[in-house]
Protein backbone atom coordinates (compact mmCIF):
# COMPACT_ATOMS: atom_id res chain seq x y z
CA UNK A 1 0.00 0.00 0.00
CA UNK A 2 1.36 3.96 -0.92
CA UNK A 3 1.05 6.71 1.94
CA UNK A 4 1.31 9.48 0.30
CA UNK A 5 3.84 12.15 1.08
CA UNK A 6 0.65 15.00 2.42
CA UNK A 7 -0.08 12.04 4.41
CA UNK A 8 3.50 11.56 6.10
CA UNK A 9 4.03 15.11 6.25
CA UNK A 10 0.71 15.85 8.62
CA UNK A 11 2.12 13.11 10.85
CA UNK A 12 5.10 13.87 11.37
CA UNK A 13 3.80 17.52 11.99
CA UNK A 14 1.15 15.83 14.45
CA UNK A 15 3.93 14.40 16.03
CA UNK A 16 6.31 17.38 16.28
CA UNK A 17 3.34 18.77 18.31
CA UNK A 18 2.50 16.61 20.58
CA UNK A 19 5.94 16.30 21.64
CA UNK A 20 6.60 20.27 22.52
CA UNK A 21 6.71 21.36 26.01
CA UNK A 22 3.30 21.68 27.73
CA UNK A 23 4.75 23.48 30.33
CA UNK A 24 3.71 27.53 30.28
CA UNK A 25 6.35 30.35 30.54
CA UNK A 26 6.73 33.30 33.11
CA UNK A 27 8.45 36.40 32.92
CA UNK A 28 8.29 36.39 37.03
CA UNK A 29 6.72 34.88 39.93
CA UNK A 30 4.59 37.42 40.45
CA UNK A 31 1.92 36.26 37.59
CA UNK A 32 1.90 32.56 38.38
CA UNK A 33 -1.25 31.38 39.35
CA UNK A 34 -1.95 28.03 41.34
CA UNK A 35 -5.07 26.18 42.37
CA UNK A 36 -5.28 26.16 46.28
CA UNK A 37 -7.06 23.40 46.49
CA UNK A 38 -3.80 21.37 45.18
CA UNK A 39 -1.81 22.42 48.38
CA UNK A 40 -2.46 21.52 52.39
CA UNK A 41 -4.43 23.53 54.69
CA UNK A 42 -1.07 23.56 56.32
CA UNK A 43 0.70 24.21 53.53
CA UNK A 44 -1.09 27.23 52.49
CA UNK A 45 -1.28 28.39 56.34
CA UNK A 46 2.06 28.16 56.14
CA UNK A 47 2.45 30.41 52.65
CA UNK A 48 0.21 33.09 54.27
CA UNK A 49 2.30 33.47 57.35
CA UNK A 50 5.55 33.43 55.16
CA UNK A 51 4.02 36.11 53.42
CA UNK A 52 2.87 38.36 56.07
CA UNK A 53 5.98 37.90 57.54
CA UNK A 54 7.94 38.95 54.64
CA UNK A 55 5.58 41.83 53.66
CA UNK A 56 6.27 42.83 57.54
CA UNK A 57 10.21 42.98 57.42
CA UNK A 58 10.19 44.52 53.96
CA UNK A 59 8.47 47.40 54.63
CA UNK A 60 8.63 47.83 58.44
CA UNK A 61 5.26 49.79 58.50
CA UNK A 62 2.21 48.40 56.18
CA UNK A 63 -0.35 50.30 55.30
CA UNK A 64 -2.12 46.81 54.02
CA UNK A 65 -0.91 43.32 55.07
CA UNK A 66 -3.36 40.37 54.39
CA UNK A 67 -3.61 36.81 53.32
CA UNK A 68 -6.54 34.14 52.83
CA UNK A 69 -5.43 30.81 53.68
CA UNK A 70 -8.39 29.24 51.59
CA UNK A 71 -7.60 31.49 48.12
CA UNK A 72 -3.81 32.57 49.03
CA UNK A 73 -4.82 36.02 47.92
CA UNK A 74 -2.93 38.47 49.66
CA UNK A 75 -2.39 42.25 49.98
CA UNK A 76 1.06 43.79 51.12
CA UNK A 77 1.44 47.79 50.81
CA UNK A 78 4.17 50.08 52.94
CA UNK A 79 2.96 52.60 54.65
CA UNK A 80 6.37 54.61 53.59
CA UNK A 81 5.54 54.81 49.97
CA UNK A 82 2.30 53.49 49.50
CA UNK A 83 3.27 50.96 46.60
CA UNK A 84 4.00 46.76 47.27
CA UNK A 85 7.28 45.87 47.61
CA UNK A 86 9.19 43.42 45.72
CA UNK A 87 7.97 40.29 46.78
CA UNK A 88 9.32 37.96 43.88
CA UNK A 89 12.69 38.46 44.76
CA UNK A 90 12.91 37.09 48.49
CA UNK A 91 12.59 33.75 50.16
CA UNK A 92 9.25 32.62 51.86
CA UNK A 93 7.05 35.10 50.10
CA UNK A 94 3.48 34.40 48.88
CA UNK A 95 5.14 34.69 44.83
CA UNK A 96 8.18 32.36 45.52
CA UNK A 97 6.19 29.79 47.71
CA UNK A 98 3.70 29.61 44.52
CA UNK A 99 6.72 29.68 42.13
CA UNK A 100 8.16 26.65 44.35
CA UNK A 101 4.94 24.74 44.79
CA UNK A 102 4.23 25.14 40.76
CA UNK A 103 7.41 23.59 39.96
CA UNK A 104 7.00 20.34 42.12
CA UNK A 105 3.46 20.03 40.93
CA UNK A 106 4.85 20.24 37.26
CA UNK A 107 8.17 18.55 37.80
CA UNK A 108 6.12 15.50 39.30
CA UNK A 109 3.29 15.39 36.45
CA UNK A 110 6.25 15.44 33.71
CA UNK A 111 8.06 12.04 35.59
CA UNK A 112 9.28 10.53 32.38
CA UNK A 113 9.26 13.06 30.10
CA UNK A 114 12.95 14.33 30.42
CA UNK A 115 11.97 16.78 27.88
CA UNK A 116 9.02 19.02 30.07
CA UNK A 117 11.42 18.11 33.34
CA UNK A 118 13.65 20.78 31.92
CA UNK A 119 10.90 23.15 30.95
CA UNK A 120 9.83 23.03 34.56
CA UNK A 121 13.39 23.71 35.50
CA UNK A 122 13.61 26.67 32.62
CA UNK A 123 10.03 27.98 32.84
CA UNK A 124 9.21 28.08 36.57
CA UNK A 125 11.69 27.18 38.80
CA UNK A 126 14.42 29.71 37.13
CA UNK A 127 12.03 32.22 38.60
CA UNK A 128 12.44 31.13 42.34
CA UNK A 129 16.03 29.35 42.40
CA UNK A 130 16.61 29.79 46.45
CA UNK A 131 20.37 30.26 44.89
CA UNK A 132 18.90 33.78 43.56
CA UNK A 133 16.59 34.87 46.42
CA UNK A 134 17.36 37.57 49.44
CA UNK A 135 16.09 36.53 52.77
CA UNK A 136 13.30 39.05 54.25
CA UNK A 137 14.75 40.96 57.11
CA UNK A 138 13.89 39.93 60.52
CA UNK A 139 10.41 41.45 61.25
CA UNK A 140 10.96 41.54 65.43
CA UNK A 141 14.15 43.87 65.04
CA UNK A 142 11.35 46.92 64.49
CA UNK A 143 10.54 49.25 67.54
CA UNK A 144 6.90 49.11 67.87
CA UNK A 145 4.13 46.71 66.62
CA UNK A 146 1.12 47.98 64.80
CA UNK A 147 -1.60 45.22 64.45
CA UNK A 148 -3.61 45.95 61.28
CA UNK A 149 -3.41 43.03 58.96
CA UNK A 150 -5.97 40.16 58.92
CA UNK A 151 -6.15 36.41 58.08
CA UNK A 152 -9.16 35.09 56.87
CA UNK A 153 -10.39 31.74 56.42
CA UNK A 154 -13.97 29.92 56.03
CA UNK A 155 -14.07 27.13 53.95
CA UNK A 156 -13.04 23.65 55.33
CA UNK A 157 -9.64 22.50 54.24
CA UNK A 158 -9.16 20.78 50.92
CA UNK A 159 -7.97 17.20 50.31
CA UNK A 160 -4.31 17.76 48.58
CA UNK A 161 -2.48 16.30 45.98
CA UNK A 162 0.91 17.31 47.54
CA UNK A 163 2.75 16.56 50.82
CA UNK A 164 3.00 19.16 53.55
CA UNK A 165 2.88 20.46 56.96
CA UNK A 166 0.68 18.93 59.78
CA UNK A 167 -2.63 20.48 58.89
CA UNK A 168 -3.31 20.89 62.97
CA UNK A 169 -0.26 22.50 63.52
CA UNK A 170 -1.14 25.35 60.85
CA UNK A 171 -4.69 26.58 62.56
CA UNK A 172 -3.81 30.39 62.80
CA UNK A 173 -1.78 33.16 60.82
CA UNK A 174 0.78 35.58 62.38
CA UNK A 175 -0.69 38.95 62.22
CA UNK A 176 1.54 42.41 63.02
CA UNK A 177 3.29 44.82 62.05
CA UNK A 178 5.67 47.21 62.96
CA UNK A 179 6.40 50.84 62.81
CA UNK A 180 9.69 50.64 61.43
CA UNK A 181 10.59 52.32 57.58
CA UNK A 182 12.33 50.03 55.89
CA UNK A 183 12.37 50.89 52.09
CA UNK A 184 11.42 48.12 50.39
CA UNK A 185 14.79 46.39 48.10
CA UNK A 186 13.32 45.65 44.40
CA UNK A 187 17.03 44.50 43.10
CA UNK A 188 18.04 40.61 43.33
CA UNK A 189 21.05 39.05 44.71
CA UNK A 190 22.37 36.03 45.04
CA UNK A 191 22.56 34.34 48.65
CA UNK A 192 25.04 31.84 49.05
CA UNK A 193 23.21 30.46 51.91
CA UNK A 194 20.12 28.87 49.52
CA UNK A 195 22.81 27.52 47.22
CA UNK A 196 22.12 24.08 49.35
CA UNK A 197 18.01 24.05 48.87
CA UNK A 198 18.57 24.53 45.21
CA UNK A 199 21.10 21.54 44.73
CA UNK A 200 18.04 19.72 46.90
CA UNK A 201 15.59 20.57 44.43
CA UNK A 202 17.64 19.70 41.80
CA UNK A 203 18.35 16.29 43.44
CA UNK A 204 14.57 15.63 43.42
CA UNK A 205 14.74 16.04 39.24
CA UNK A 206 17.28 12.71 39.15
Amino acid sequence: MRVSASVLAVAAFAASVSAQSTVPEYNSSLSMEIDPNSITAGDRARFCRGQQNGCRGLCGSTASNSCDRDTLDYECTCSSNNSAPGLQYYANTMPTLICQELFGQCNQANIGNADNQEACLNNIFAECDPATLLEVPDPTNSDDDESTETTTSSAPPATSTTSGADDSAEDDVETSTSDGFAAPTLSPVGNGAAVAAALGVLAYMI
